[in-house]
């Protein structure tokens, strides 16, 4: 497994490469902190994770999530670009 720096630019097929194998997303908090959210046992639980340097702060390894994340987050910036509301 390749070891990553932190605050690195990074693709995201490497991310999913040093990602652990029960991990099915990657998240940056506002506060700075990363976790990946894992699957074990049916459960859903929290690991600490590497802070990459992406555009995002969130990211899912099943492509079709993606999408779909990424379809809803346009679609609320949209929204809020309408009504004129910005968020800080």
């Amino acid at each position: 497994m390749k070891r990553l720096t932190t605050n690195t630019a990074v693709s995201i097929t490497e991310i999913w490469n040093i990602a652990p194998q029960e991990a099915f997303h990657w998240e940056r908090f506002p506060n700075g902190k990363c976790v990946w959210h894992c699957r074990i046992n049916r459960k859903t639980i929290s690991k600490k994770a590497p802070n990459f340097d992406t555009k995002v702060n969130s990211l899912w390894r099943d492509e079709n999530m993606q999408k779909v994340a990424d379809e809803t987050n346009a679609y609320i910036n949209t929204q809020l670009s309408k009504l004129n509301i910005v968020l800080a």
